[in-house]
């Protein structure tokens, strides 16, 4: 099952941009809130996107705690 997950660089480039890109357009929508924070945001999205391109190709969750 991982080597299946593993080999799909399309699922993880969408979930990539789910996750990532789609939570900074949550800070320009939301500015009072979240801009202090964009920059943790920047370097998680970041970090994410290296770990894509990396040998480690985990698929991270989404960031809602209720699951």
């Amino acid at each position: 099952m991982y080597q299946e997950v593993k080999g799909n660089k399309e699922m993880q480039a969408l979930k990539h941009m789910i996750n990532y890109d789609w939570l900074l357009q949550r800070i320009d929508q939301f500015p009072g809130i979240l801009e202090g924070a964009r920059d943790v945001f920047v370097k998680v999205k970041e970090k994410a996107a290296n770990e894509l391109d990396g040998e480690l190709t985990p698929i991270h969750g989404d960031f809602w705690p209720g699951k």
